[in-house]
């Protein structure tokens, strides 16, 4: 009998041995057994990150962690990196070399918290673009016409001024309606102030969808391209932008720096149809889109049909930049849209 209770008490022994070096968790004897008091068994969470500099990478995570391990990856060429705090919850990972514009990285790392979860991932990023052009909205097509119509107003396109010279790359086009799996992302090319660029938000097998990224502006001969203006074309094929109401972002992705916004509503909504969209409009800052945004504070659409045409009459300039307001925009028949060719002031 003592024998017995002996390799009794030594099988509890071990048992709690081996969960405690498996679980981090905190536990007492009781009559019926073990009774697990506490644990913690969630990995740590990415947040944020945010590609800072040639040579910097952030990213935030969900609680304190350490680093274990980091390379960066073009695909052909391994980096070395060194990682450092920046505050309890963010790391600083830190390339031997500067990446380049435009071009595709992937950023490996390893982490772990205070008890000992870990977390593996994997992040593509895009060289940092240190002159990132400012571009401002200027005219959008909302819906595609029933049947292309003698001013060829076929698909949603997108027309933008440059108002500062520079690399397109890292900016993105979006809308709070679609989401970012039908973003468009720029190409790293460089572009002069007061060019003019159309991004057609569909591509089509009957036109002559050409991205026009280099000094020739007449390769592209699809619906409303101009040689005055940069055709650039989104690889999609779907509709795009909410019939009832949106939220239309350039922003760069580097930061999530949001350089212009458009904001609408149909007249017949009284709230966004969307959770998106809803939720799209009450983060913009003022300093984007110079209104209280809600319902009431959205370029009012008096027009339910497909397509709409919104165009911008006049540019604000901020120093960080442009902004605009519902009084900022107008709605055009499409005879009177022009795209390639800005009309209003800036």
């Amino acid at each position: 009998m003592k024998t017995l209770c002996i390799i009794i008490l030594q099988t509890i022994i071990l048992s709690i041995l081996v969960l405690s070096s498996v679980f981090q968790v905190s536990c007492t004897l009781t009559e019926s057994g073990i009774h697990v008091l506490s644990g913690d068994y969630d990995t740590p969470k990415i947040v944020s990150y945010g590609v800072r500099s040639a040579t910097t990478i952030a990213i935030t995570f969900s609680e304190p962690v350490s680093p274990k391990s980091a390379t960066v990856s073009d695909d052909t060429v391994t980096y070395d990196t060194v990682i450092a705090h920046d505050g309890d919850k963010t790391l600083v990972y830190t390339l031997s070399e500067q990446t380049v514009v435009g071009k595709a990285y992937s950023l490996y790392s390893e982490i772990k918290d205070a008890v000992g979860n870990t977390l593996t991932f994997s992040i593509p990023f895009t060289g940092y673009n240190d002159h990132c052009a400012l571009l401002a909205l200027t005219e959008i097509q909302d819906g595609k016409a029933s049947s292309p119509t003698k001013h060829k107003l076929k698909y949603e396109y997108v027309e933008l001024l440059v108002l500062r010279s520079g690399n397109l790359s890292g900016l993105i086009l979006s809308s709070a309606y679609d989401g970012l799996e039908q973003s468009y992302a720029f190409p790293p090319i460089e572009v002069t102030k007061d060019e003019v660029i159309v991004v057609h938000m569909r591509s089509d097998e009957e036109d002559n969808c050409i991205d026009e990224i280099g000094a020739d502006l007449s390769l592209a001969s699809g619906y409303v391209c101009t040689d005055s203006a940069r055709d650039l074309w989104a690889a999609n094929t779907k509709a795009c932008f909410g019939s009832s109401c949106d939220v239309i972002t350039l922003t760069q992705s580097a930061d999530n720096h949001i350089q212009d916004a458009f904001v609408y509503i149909r007249s017949d909504r009284e709230t966004w149809t969307k959770v998106n969209v809803g939720k799209a409009a009450a983060t913009l800052p003022d300093t984007v889109w110079n209104t209280n945004v809600n319902e009431r504070g959205a370029f009012i659409v008096t027009k339910s049909s497909s397509p709409v045409h919104f165009v911008r009459t006049v540019i604000n300039k901020g120093i960080h930049e442009c902004y605009s307001s519902p009084s900022d925009w107008a709605m055009v028949t499409p005879s009177k849209a022009s795209p390639g060719i800005f009309d209003g002031k800036a």
